[in-house]
């Protein structure tokens, strides 16, 4: 077992790669309970890595697949575990959770491997209901979500290593 993601107390998450539907039997033993919130997130496997650096425990899952395979993190506050479209149909049928999404790419993904999804929050879509407006990227979300103002907001680019810092140095 590995270190996933920090949790909303900011400790770590036990996360692990699964294969053969063990995915299911951890999230139950870690207490996930049918209509719970889970997260879900998907990237592709290309060799020894994924295209998503972020995804916490697919470095070791994706290792030795073939580039393009579909990698998927499912997470609560309590487990991160890294897995394959059919774990996810397994935690559907088993778990019967309600999937957290950030973007319904995550959703058409599954579906084109035959995994249907059987109530889901989009997050995007949940803050252009409560907040009103089109503009759902992350930062205007999490800024939302945590009453900072969006003016302050980190600003995402390439950093400028030569014209940052001290003059004097």
């Amino acid at each position: 077992m590995t270190l996933g993601p920090r949790s909303a107390t900011g400790g770590r998450v036990p996360a692990f790669a699964s294969d053969g539907g063990a995915a299911a039997d951890a999230l139950a033993a870690a207490g996930m309970q049918a209509g719970e919130m889970l997260g879900l997130a998907t990237t592709e496997a290309v060799g020894a890595g994924t295209r998503d650096p972020a995804v916490a425990s697919a470095a070791s899952y994706t290792s030795g697949r073939t580039a393009g395979d579909p990698v998927v993190v499912v997470a609560t506050g309590e487990l991160g575990v890294t897995c394959a479209p059919p774990d996810v149909a397994e935690i559907e049928r088993r778990l019967a959770p309600r999937w957290v999404l950030w973007s319904t790419a995550d959703a058409g993904l599954l579906l084109r491997h035959g995994v249907a999804l059987g109530r889901a929050w989009h997050v995007g879509a949940v803050h252009r209901i409560l907040h009103g407006g089109w503009r759902c990227d992350p930062m205007r979300v999490w800024c939302a979500v945590a009453a900072l103002p969006l003016a302050g907001a980190p600003i995402a680019g390439q950093l400028d290593l030569h014209g940052a810092g001290d003059e004097g140095d």
